[in-house]
């Protein structure tokens, strides 16, 4: 049986959906020939953990952990925060009322750890990933990113080992809506695009996660052979989930909810029910979400209507989605969003639940939506009223209740059949 090598910062217990898709790869693989090995970080610094996700992780697999240096331990001693606090997404983010070390900070971050804050990972990866290569002897290297930093670290050890090399990439690099703001210097500009370039023009074959963000970096490197494998879901996981919706109108958003993704007209649409009586009503969030977006939360009394759960196990955010009357999903209102697909999506899809998503109405993510015809998307400055009035009343009209079935038109974003198409590549590079 070939062997295949991939390298990823994020494993269990880190949360998240650049896990799950890795982890869904890892565990499919062997179905179609191939058998899968591990390199991961030593004790990583994630932002959320998920302990539940280690029973996913086949016996057989072999895992390798190696150390790293993190830079987010200065961060916390320069912002004064705990040793095991967990430093949120945004910190990327401008904010107006950051204190000087949080905007320090922010500046050593966006210009002196290029091409992202684990880079203190590359030197330990490069030699000890060079010696795991040159043990195991795979017959192709996976690195799947971010952090982008691991992807110079995998350049060096395939030319060490002269071994086939796909680069897969989650979300864009230089074009990170992040990076997009002000702060960054000229000079860390260049570096990055230099370092971005490079890694496209060495790989054999790339992996995006959208057909945007696959022409994205084939406009930078025309001759880089590219494949779109998007994310997915795994099918098992809503075998015994039974549905139990909620008795008022519920709504619910997983995952990070950052200052891009702020729905100011949403908020405003419930306000509008609140004033037509369309009452009780519950918006229920599972994950962190930006000071700001809560600020505009209050600024509107709709606080008592929002219920945050903080962050959940995997499996609790996918009864939470099957139990709701709708999903709310929120595309970054960035630059060049319309490659978004976020994990989410399709764990969304296959709850049977009804999406309502703001972002790009001609983007990636709405036209899934619309293939599916499991949600609609529109653009952010567009009035949600009408629509949130008409799933409203439908939960007076259904009260769907028992065993969960998943859509068949999104049975080909199951992670088996993901999994097939990165097998089919394997195949072709070798």
């Amino acid at each position: 049986m070939p062997k295949v090598l991939i390298i990823t910062y994020y494993w269990p217990p880190a949360g998240g959906p650049g896990v799950q898709r890795i982890l869904g790869f890892v565990r499919y693989l062997p179905m179609f020939g191939w058998e899968p090995v591990v390199v991961t970080v030593l004790k990583g610094d994630y932002s959320n953990e998920d302990p539940s996700l280690l029973q996913q992780v086949p016996e057989k697999v072999k895992v390798y952990k190696i150390p790293a240096r993190e830079p987010f331990n200065l961060y916390r001693r320069l912002t004064g925060k705990k040793r095991d606090e967990k430093i949120p997404t945004h910190i990327l983010a401008a904010e107006k009322n950051q204190s000087f070390r949080e905007r320090l900070s922010r500046f050593i971050r966006l210009n002196f750890f290029i091409p992202d804050a684990r880079i203190g990972w590359i030197p330990y990866l490069t030699k000890t990933g060079t010696q795991i290569v040159q043990k195991e002897i795979p017959d192709i290297l996976i690195s799947s990113s971010p952090p982008h930093s691991l992807q110079l670290a995998t350049k060096k050890i395939a030319r060490k080992t002269d071994i086939k090399w796909i680069a897969d990439f989650r979300d864009p690099w230089t074009d990170f809506f992040h990076y997009q703001e002000k702060g960054r210097l000229c000079f860390a500009r260049y570096l990055d695009r230099y370092f971005e370039k490079s890694i496209l023009k060495s790989v054999d074959a790339a992996v995006t996660v959208s057909p945007s963000l696959s022409a994205l970096f084939k406009k930078k490197v025309p001759t880089l052979k590219a494949t779109v494998i998007t994310n997915g879901f795994d099918p098992e996981e809503y075998n015994d989930l039974l549905i139990k919706k909620h008795p008022h109108f519920t709504l619910f958003y997983a995952g990070s909810m950052r200052k891009s993704q702020c729905p100011m007209t949403f908020f405003d649409a419930l306000q509008a029910l609140i004033k037509k009586g369309k009452t009780p009503f519950n918006i229920r969030i599972a994950g962190s979400i930006h000071p700001h977006i809560k600020q505009a939360i209050e600024e509107r009394d709709l606080t008592e209507s929002f219920t945050f759960l903080g962050y959940l196990e995997h499996r609790k955010v996918l009864q939470e989605m099957i139990n709701a009357h709708l999903l709310l999903l929120l595309i970054p209102n960035t630059e060049q969003n319309e490659g978004i697909l976020t994990g989410k999506l399709f764990e969304y899809m296959a709850s049977g639940t009804p999406i309502l998503g703001f972002g790009p109405e001609q983007g990636d993510a709405a036209a899934i939506l619309k293939e599916t015809k499991t949600g609609i998307m529109i653009d952010y400055d567009k009035d949600p009223t009408s629509l949130l009035e008409i799933a409203y009343d439908a939960v007076k009209v259904e009260q769907k209740q028992g065993k969960h079935h998943i859509p068949d038109a999104v049975l080909k974003y199951s992670r088996y059949e993901t999994t097939r198409k990165l097998a089919e590549l394997l195949e072709d590079i070798l």
